[in-house]
């Protein structure tokens, strides 16, 4: 199977956002045992694994229905009874050939939101 001529952007995308998750979860530092963060956010006490272990379960959630994107998972070790880590997943992402480029699309879109989300609640 050849790569969509979109896979480049894709591959871009989901390393900008890697980056993106990796400037958030550096500002969101847990001060005194866990109990405060120096990014000030809502989400004070709560790990920075906690919270890219919740936005991973999101999306594969969201997304495992569809046949496609449920190989995705698969091969990024995200299951049901397992979890995976956000830079597998977006390496995976990154790596991906499927026909449907859109199907990427959307899983991005998705996790570009929430952490989005997440970077706008800290400041």
């Amino acid at each position: 199977m050849t790569a969509p001529a979109n896979s480049g952007a894709i591959a871009l995308r989901a390393i900008g956002l890697m980056a993106e998750w990796r400037r958030l979860g550096a500002a969101h530092l847990a001060l005194g045992g866990g109990v405060s963060c120096a990014c000030g956010s809502a989400f004070d006490g709560i790990s920075v694994e906690d919270l890219e272990h919740d936005l991973v379960d999101y999306v594969h959630e969201k997304h495992r229905g569809t046949p496609a994107l449920g190989l995705l998972f698969a091969a990024a070790g995200c299951t049901s009874d397992a979890s995976c880590d956000l830079a597998t997943l977006l390496r995976t992402i990154a790596e991906a050939r499927i026909d449907d480029p859109a199907l990427l699309e959307a899983l991005l879109a998705d996790l570009e939101r929430a952490i989005s989300g997440l970077a706008n609640d800290r400041r």
